[in-house]
Order: structure tokens, then C-alpha cells, then sequence
């Protein structure tokens, strides 16, 4: 959490905050492997520090999951969580929450 308040503070910069929380979070991914969130997590951070190849590779990967566990047809990777925990992934056809079938994680 502090590590995010100094990047906010702009007590560090973009670099410095991404190479950081890319760590962390492939550290929770150790400790969590199952938990499809920090991989997301980590896209975001990527992407944020311009990093879009990487980021991309992530999301390629976490799109044909969804696929093989849902069936549908995704286009683009909706995010919405539940209050618990949940990484849900929805067509891009409809948008509305009908449309999302949960990644158990």
C-alpha cells in the first residue's frame, strides 16, 4: 500500500512503481496460483508503464481462459468483481452483468 501512496505522491515515478508492483504481484502469484487477479493486476501495471507487449501477452492468455471455461465468444475482457473475490469475464456483445460467467479462482 505505501508503495502506491508514494507513486500517487509522486514521491517515486511511473518506472519505479510498475517494476515494483510487477514483483509484488509475481510473488502473490507464487504464493496463489490459482487466483486469476494478480495476473490481471500485473497487465494493469504494465500497461501503465507503457509496457504494452507484455501486458498484452497477459491478456491474450487470460482471454482464452475465459473462453475454454465459458464458451463464449469473448472479445475484450471485462473485469467485474462480486465482493468476493471473483474475476468474472463477460461477452462484449451485451455488457450487462447477465453476461458473466464466473473464473473460479
Amino acid at each position: 500500500m505505501q508503495l502506491y501512496i508514494d507513486y500517487r505522491l509522486k514521491r517515486i515515478v511511473t518506472g519505479v512503481w510498475a517494476k515494483s508492483s510487477v514483483e509484488l504481484l509475481d510473488h502473490l502469484a507464487i504464493l496463489e496460483p490459482e487466483e486469476p487477479m494478480h495476473r490481471l493486476m500485473k497487465a494493469q501495471a504494465l500497461l501503465i508503464n507503457r509496457q504494452k507487449q507484455e501486458a498484452s501477452w497477459i491478456l491474450t492468455d487470460y482471454k482464452r481462459e475465459c473462453l475454454d471455461d465459458t464458451g463464449l465468444g469473448i472479445l475484450s475482457v471485462s473485469m467485474y468483481t462480486d465482493g468476493t473475490r471473483r474475476v468474472l469475464c463477460g461477452s462484449s456483445d451485451g455488457g450487462d452483468r447477465a453476461d458473466f460467467s464466473s473464473l473460479s479462482g
